[in-house]
């Protein structure tokens, strides 16, 4: 991509959230999700940009109606749909993938085999469903995103 550009300008800034983003997919998920890869981190940057909106309804009830105008629980809803559908799929390719496999070494695990292990490892004194390794992965993602983005 660099060598392509020769004689113009390069937004480095892009390249390396984009670099970032593709090292923590490769850490987090084992591998990059580059046909997803565009759609998670749309998906992150929609995330965020709903934490920051300012609904009116919260603070002066009666003008509620401006949120549903703007359709703040909609987009809300949707995102969130998006967001646990992509989750799932990654977590149901790590369990097929370890059920395909026989024990996997230390080495070769990535972040969400290891919540997996956790998940299905009974001496920690808790249970962890689905949603929660969920929310886990979205813990860990949207502070390095956030860290990421202002550079």
């Amino acid at each position: 991509m660099l060598a392509e550009s020769c004689g113009s300008t390069v937004d480095l800034g892009g390249l390396i959230v984009s670099l970032a983003n593709k090292i923590t997919c490769r850490v987090a998920f084992g591998r990059t999700y580059d046909h997803h890869g565009s759609k998670f981190t749309n998906l992150l940057i929609r995330f965020m940009n709903m934490l920051g909106v300012f609904c009116v309804g919260d603070y002066i009830p009666w003008l509620s109606w401006v949120d549903r105008l703007k359709n703040l629980e909609g987009n809300a809803k949707k995102i969130a749909t998006e967001f646990d559908d992509f989750l799932d799929c990654i977590l149901k390719e790590h369990i097929s993938k370890k059920k395909g496999e026989d024990a996997k070494s230390d080495k070769d695990q990535d972040l969400v085999d290891i919540l997996l292990d956790v998940q299905r490892n009974e001496t920690t004194g808790f249970t962890l469903g689905d949603d929660t390794l969920k929310g886990v992965i979205l813990v860990i993602f949207l502070p390095l995103h956030l860290q990421i983005n202002e550079l």
